[in-house]
């Protein structure tokens, strides 16, 4: 950031040389969450100042001034947040880490769990017929950060969702840039199963600006319910391809790391790969038309079931722990 700020500060205007302070070094970044709450303020205001000048002078980067400034801010509330964040990482290192869920095999038994059962069938058809005591079963084996970890700011519900958060054309042109990126990846996996971290401004720039903040939106309010206002998004896109020797696949169910996910439907030709929610003493799985969004939190345990043929594509804001290295 020091080297760029740099270089475009020659258009900063008089007695505002945005590179010459020392405070504005990159590792500003990594080191506002060490410092005294004040101190991290204090700079970081003086940084949002320097930005703020930057951004006037060349409007070209000002979302790039404004991604910067919203991390060095968020990242000023990091020690605060500290403690919740070593309770989180405190349950077991062997565990796999989830944000959005990762495809697994499901282990093949005629003696599996009825849970498993009911991932392997594509419909999920059996989801509300199990009983409260397997459904207890399933949250407690769940993966995952405990839900103990979080405690909710009131009794509202912990999964919402909304119709028509995107329009089909919108949907259509989110697949098709995750379908240009399976053309020209040279990963085996790609059409398995691709993830693309999209940064904002390309988002709002293929979806536009009202579509994202109500995303944006969304997330943020079941944010608040957890009493945890700092969070840091990323917006991903996801192709799951229903292929030869992935037909026992499925994602088990888990607890996000991830604080709060909105998860977009794109696409709903596809045969399979329920979305599934224990909530309470039953387990529930929403109509998800194309466009539809589903919003969780990380107390939620959710699975989806096998994707039996064709392709599913998704579009997530994740909104991670401040200073959260969950798995991509």
């Amino acid at each position: 950031m020091a080297a760029f700020l740099e270089a475009d500060g020659e258009g900063a205007g008089a007695g505002e040389s945005v590179g010459e302070d020392s405070d504005l070094d990159e590792p500003l970044y990594r080191s506002l969450g060490q410092m005294g709450e004040s101190r991290a303020k204090e700079v970081g205001a003086k940084l949002e100042r320097k930005l703020e000048v930057l951004a006037a002078a060349n409007p070209a980067v000002a979302e790039i001034c404004r991604s910067a400034r919203n991390k060095a801010l968020l990242l000023a509330t990091a020690r605060s947040h500290q403690r919740q964040e070593e309770e989180q990482m405190a349950w077991d290192e062997d565990t796999p880490v989830y944000d959005i869920g990762e495809w697994l095999a499901a282990p093949l038994s005629e003696t599996a769990a009825p849970a498993e059962r009911l991932l392997l069938d594509p419909l999920a058809a059996d989801a509300a017929a199990l009983s409260s005591g397997t459904v207890a079963e399933v949250i407690r084996g769940a993966h995952g950060p405990p839900p103990s970890v979080v405690a909710r700011g009131d009794g509202a519900p912990s999964v919402l969702e909304q119709r028509g958060a995107l329009s089909g054309e919108q949907c259509a042109v989110l697949a098709a840039e995750l379908d240009g990126a399976v053309t020209w990846s040279k990963s085996k996996e790609a059409r398995r199963d691709l993830k693309l971290i999209i940064a904002e401004t390309e988002l709002r720039g293929l979806v536009g600006d009202l579509s994202v903040d109500g995303l944006l939106l969304i997330g943020h309010r079941q944010l608040a319910r957890l009493g945890t206002p700092a969070a840091r998004l990323q917006f991903k896109l996801r192709r799951r391809e229903a292929l030869a020797g992935t037909e026992h696949d499925r994602i088990p169910f888990h607890r996000d790391h991830s604080l709060v996910v909105v998860n977009v439907a794109l696409n709903d030709d596809f045969d399979g790969a329920k979305l599934i929610f224990a909530e309470g003493e039953r387990l529930s799985v929403p109509i998800r038309g194309r466009g539809d969004a589903t919003v969780h939190d990380c107390t939620v345990v959710h699975a989806v079931s096998r994707l039996a043929s064709g392709v599913r594509y998704n579009l997530y804001a994740v909104f991670e722990p401040v200073t959260s290295a969950a798995a991509a």
